[in-house]
Parts: structure tokens; C-alpha cells; sequence
């Protein structure tokens, strides 16, 4: 990777060339920042493998990833008009994902780009018209559209957290609580759609799964505040408050701000509670998806066991009619 200083200049992805080295193709990702370039060789193997790993972060089949690499071709990979065709359509791959709020930011896709892991792309590259707004379901979805329209849902609700955790008054997060309401609302609608779809069905209770659990941290959005008044004696009464020895030299504005950063540290507490509870029920799903496979390899060890008797059972009949 190399860098070099640049005049402050429109942010730019690109694949201007490409290199060969060791009978492997190497595609020469060019990323233009404000105050300098950078150049990024990978080869299409990384790009398979990136769409795989951002497949499983978020939740979703690498068939349903939104944005398209070229598909593989095992004969003349390398020919100079295959290697011009997957250079272009890289291109376009990577100026899709780095303008997605949910991907852009992604450590996944910062390592593959070779930034540090707490840049933000995002301060860079918008969208603009163009960032998740319509949540409404259409007459019809196939199983794809069914994904994206998921995928925009997680979006929505990722951003709703987020929201919550900045705002800085009551009616900031009432109105996030609000349309956190309608998300879910648009969440039972989404699933009212699972029957339709025309796949197996164990991939329904997968996406019946899915939805439950969004909605389930959809609602937990918030839910502190209203345990912390009933706590205080309910209906937002603080309840009787007492002076102590740190809080007797203060006066109302420093007693202000104390009790806005104790509700902030509050706040990032529960945050990582709820990571931590979200990692959890990952485990929990990964173990199942584990289990039922394996019940899957069973019944088919069963199904050939139960032939095989079945075999040997007529093998015995025949060599007691030659006996």
C-alpha cells in the first residue's frame, strides 16, 4: 500500500490498473481522500472473501449482499479481457459499498481497505438521496427484495440506537421511541410476508427468527428510562433526593452536570450490557444452525443404515433359499 499527499479534492474510489506477480492478478485500488491517495493491490479472492465476511456480519446470505463482484471463472481467469471486465465491475462494487451507511464504517471493510479501524469513511462518503428512507412493503417480494428490505430495517434500527445514545434530552429520545414503534410496526408487516415466499421452510423460521430478534432490540431501545422512574417512584418523579459530601460544594449548574454525565456513564453501561446480550444470542443461533445441520447428517446416516440392513436382510433370504 502506498500513500502520497493530495490537494484537497473530492473523495474518489477507483481501479485505474492492474499488476501481475506470482501467475496472480492484483487489482490496484485507488482511494482518493481529502489530504491524500492511497493505493490498495488485492487480488478478486479478497474481494469473494470480503463479500463472504460482511455476509456473516451482517446477518445475511452472500447471495443477498446487495452489491455484485463479478462471479468466479475458472477458465481463462486471467486473460486480459476477463481481468478489464472484472476491474470495472470491482470498481463499481467498491463505490456502492463505500456511499452504505452500514457497510462504510464496517471494521471488515476498513481492514480490507487498509485504514485504521476507528475511521470513519462515512464523515467522507454520502449517499445523499440516495441513504435508506422508504420503509414501506411493496404488493409483492421475492425472497432477494424480501433480504434487502430486511437489511434496510437493521439499518434503520442501528441508526435509531445510536440516535438514542446521543441525544441529549426527553424529547429527543421520545421521538426516537416513537419511530422506533413504527419500524416495528413495518417489522410485523415484513413477516405477515414469510408465508409468501416461495422457500423452504426452514429458511422461513430463519427469517421469522431474524425478524423477532430485531424486533426484540428494537424495543429495548429506551426501555432503561422507564425501569430507572419506576425505580425513582414512577410516573417521572425523582423521589427524594439528599445532599452528600460531594454534592454539598456544588452549585445548581455543577450539580447539573454531574447528574448528565452520571446518566451518560449510565447509559454506556447499558450499551455494552446490550452488546454483550446480542453477542450472546449470536452464539446461540451460530449453536443451533450447528445442531440442526448436524440432526440433517444424522437422519441421512440413518436413512443409509436402515438400506444397508435392508440389503443384508435380502442377501440372507437369498443364500437360505440356495442352502
Amino acid at each position: 500500500m502506498s500513500f502520497e499527499k493530495t490537494d484537497s479534492e473530492r473523495p474518489v474510489v477507483s481501479i485505474p490498473s492492474t499488476t501481475s506477480a506470482n501467475n496472480a492478478v492484483y487489482y490496484n485500488i485507488s482511494l482518493k481522500l481529502p489530504l491524500r491517495s492511497m493505493t490498495i493491490p488485492r487480488r478478486y479472492s479478497e474481494f469473494f472473501r470480503l463479500v463472504q465476511d460482511l455476509s456473516d456480519d451482517l446477518g445475511i446470505n452472500p447471495s443477498d449482499f446487495p452489491y455484485k463482484i463479478p462471479p468466479k471463472s475458472f477458465m481463462f481467469s486471467s486473460s486480459a479481457k476477463v481481468v478489464a471486465e472484472r476491474r470495472d465491475q470491482l470498481a463499481t462494487f467498491l463505490n456502492q459499498a463505500v456511499t452504505d451507511k452500514e457497510i462504510q464504517n464496517n471494521r471488515i471493510f476498513l481492514e480490507f481497505l487498509k485504514l485504521p479501524a476507528d475511521f470513519e469513511l462515512s464523515s467522507i462518503f454520502k449517499r445523499g438521496s440516495n441513504v435508506v428512507s422508504d420503509l414501506s412493503i411493496p404488493p409483492s417480494l421475492d425472497d432477494q427484495q424480501w433480504s434487502e428490505l430486511y437489511r434496510r430495517y437493521k439499518q434503520r434500527a442501528h441508526e435509531f440506537e445510536i440516535a438514542y445514545k446521543e441525544s441529549q434530552t426527553l424529547k429527543e429520545k421520545i421521538a426516537i421511541q416513537k419511530e422506533s414503534k413504527d419500524l416495528q410496526r413495518h417489522l410485523d408487516e415484513l413477516r405477515a410476508t414469510i408465508s409468501k415466499l416461495k422457500i423452504s421452510a426452514k429458511d422461513k423460521s430463519k427469517k421469522e427468527a431474524a425478524v423477532c430478534n430485531l424486533k426484540s432490540s428494537i424495543s429495548s431501545i429506551g426501555a432503561w428510562s422507564a425501569d430507572r422512574r419506576e425505580q425513582n417512584g414512577g410516573h417521572g418523579s425523582l423521589g427524594k433526593a439528599s445532599e452528600t459530601n460531594d454534592t454539598l460544594p456544588l452549585n445548581n449548574q455543577e450539580l447539573l452536570q454531574q447528574q448528565i454525565q452520571i446518566h451518560k456513564n449510565q447509559d454506556q453501561e447499558l450499551y455494552e450490557l446490550r452488546k454483550s446480550i446480542q453477542r450472546q444470542r449470536e452464539l446461540g443461533e451460530l449453536i443451533n444452525t450447528e445442531v440442526e445441520e448436524h440432526n440433517e447428517l444424522l437422519d441421512g446416516f440413518e436413512h443409509e443404515v436402515e438400506n444397508a440392513a435392508a440389503k443384508v436382510k435380502s442377501a440372507r433370504s437369498r443364500a437360505r433359499k440356495i442352502l
